[in-house]
Parts: C-alpha cells; sequence; structure tokens
C-alpha cells in the first residue's frame, strides 16, 4: 500500500484511480528469470474481491538458491515481462493494481521455496540492508525516497492469504 498523509487514498474509496498506489511501477525485487505469468485479470471495484482468483495478476521470478519471489495484484495488462525473460534488480516488470483477492490497489510480495503457489513454503523475506520485515510491518525504502519518508510506504505481506 502507498500511504500519504495516513490514507492510502485521495478524495473517495470507489474508484482504483483514487488510491496512491494505483498504476504505480512494480520492480524486480532482484536479478531472476521470470518463470510465471498472469495478466488478463480484470482490477476490481474497491472493497470487492475475486476469490476465484486469489492473486490475480502476477509475475513470479526465480532467483539464486532457488528462491522465488511473487509478485501480485498486479494492473489487469500492465506486465511488461515474458516467461523466460532475465530481469535485472530495479527493472519495472508490471503496475501496481487491484486484481484477485484484493480490496484495494497494493502489491503482495512473498518469497517461496517453490514456483507452485500451493505447496510451496513462504520464505522470510530479507532486504540488502539486514532488514527481515514479518507480516504487518511498514517498510521504505529510505534511500530513495529519503526526503518524503513519511509520505511513500509499503505494506509488507510475506504469507498468503486465502
Amino acid at each position: 500500500m502507498k500511504i500519504q498523509d495516513g490514507s492510502s487514498y485521495q478524495n473517495t474509496q470507489i474508484q482504483n484511480e483514487h488510491f496512491y498506489a494505483f498504476d504505480e511501477e512494480i520492480v524486480a525485487p532482484a536479478d531472476g528469470k521470470v518463470i510465471k505469468i498472469m495478466n488478463g485479470n480484470k482490477d476490481n471495484i474497491p472493497s470487492e474481491m475475486d476469490a476465484e482468483n486469489p492473486v490475480g495478476n502476477y509475475v513470479i521470478i526465480e532467483h539464486t538458491s532457488k528462491e522465488y519471489s511473487l509478485l501480485a495484484h498486479l494492473k489487469k495488462n500492465s506486465i511488461q515481462v515474458k516467461i523466460g525473460e532475465l530481469v535485472k534488480e530495479g527493472q519495472c516488470i508490471g503496475k501496481c493494481g487491484n486484481s484477485g483477492n484484493s480490496s484495494e490497489p497494493h502489491l503482495h510480495f512473498q518469497v517461496m521455496d517453490s514456483l507452485d503457489l500451493e505447496s510451496g513454503k513462504s520464505l522470510r523475506i530479507r532486504f540488502k540492508d539486514g532488514i527481515e520485515p514479518i507480516q504487518g510491518d511498514t517498510v521504505s525504502n529510505v534511500h530513495e525516497y529519503k526526503d518524503t519518508f513519511d509520505e511513500k510506504f509499503d505494506k509488507v505481506e510475506n504469507t498468503f492469504d486465502n
């Protein structure tokens, strides 16, 4: 989620475009190979959810040590990478959306030991600076957003909720 002045949206919560995170670039968390993509699920109306497609539009990237990152709830038809493509850390892979089992635009990010969403186990996320957030923690890229630290936050999710 992207929060500004204590809120994730401006004006009203009735349109995805009113949410600060909607349509923001989502980047690869580390170098890797794109293994799996879903790109055609519609974005939900805020507060409505699609339980039939829990992760919505997503990208799975295989990293070294057989770790896989899942970036989910992406915007319909926004994914800019292809299966088999090698991606670099920081490369734009798509846009933040509100697809799947999501009530408002945000990024669901998790690291797994398998590309199988059903049987893979979630792994602890470890950032380069040593921070290991847990579900519910708020994190920010202090270096990139140094001047606007209080305005740019992401809600960390490291478990998959059905």
